[in-house]
């Protein structure tokens, strides 16, 4: 489901369970999201594969609180993997974790006990600082007690770690690396101590490729946690 519309992850959870009550898999690609996506009553009891992407989404996406997707999680008893990608390559302008983190007040949103049980892979592409995308991670990792892997990659798209193994990857700009960095390390000091020995757990920086066009960056490092 690609949108033309405005706000089409809002849409395809308030109108998608009523008319495709036997979905099993689900692709959202949003262009512009304006408003939050609300929690709701409506289910999708069969989606077993959710793929939410966020494309080249510029004012807009530091209004879209990632934390509301926790709707369509909550909506999926059967969900066995969740995919969310956000590509972009502009300044962003959201409310980082780090925020809270610098002055040591960090307060951050939880909903009561909402488990995923058959939950078991996910990865979020074009990861950031960003406080909601932070509070998505924890909730999925708290509440997905048969999680097997989390892959969280700071990269916008990389060819490398695509089944073709090819070069071609986003080309980010220094300062979306830059933000790549603040990705990995809000990961580590947020999210790594709470994922289970269980899971197999990655958090992924751009490789060499991802940025520079080949010049040499010391932020090109292509490392996992």
């Amino acid at each position: 489901m690609t949108g033309s519309r405005p706000n089409t992850i809002r849409y395809a959870r308030i109108e998608l369970p009523s008319f495709m009550t036997a979905v099993e898999r689900l692709t959202v690609e949003s262009h512009s999201e304006k408003v939050m996506t609300p929690m709701m009553p409506s289910k999708f009891l069969h989606l077993k594969y959710l793929n939410i992407y966020l494309v080249d989404v510029q004012e807009q996406l530091h209004r879209q609180d990632y934390y509301c997707l926790v709707s369509f999680l909550e909506a999926s008893p059967a969900l066995e993997t969740f995919i969310l990608r956000v590509q972009t390559d502009n300044a962003l302008r959201y409310e980082s974790v780090f925020r809270d983190l610098d002055k040591a007040r960090l307060h951050l949103r939880q909903m009561p006990e909402c488990l995923h049980h058959n939950l078991k892979n996910v990865m979020i592409t074009g990861f950031t600082s960003a406080k909601s995308l932070i509070e998505l991670t924890r909730h999925i990792v708290e509440n997905a007690l048969a999680l097997e892997c989390l892959t969280l990659d700071t990269a916008i798209s990389c060819g490398r770690r695509t089944s073709a193994k090819t070069d071609n990857c986003w080309h980010m700009s220094e300062e979306a690396l830059r933000e790549a960095q603040k990705g990995v390390e809000a990961v580590k000091r947020c999210i790594q101590g709470i994922v289970l020995p269980s899971t197999d757990f990655k958090a992924l920086e751009p490789c060499s490729e991802c940025g520079c066009k080949g010049l040499t960056c010391s932020l090109c490092k292509g490392t996992s946690v």
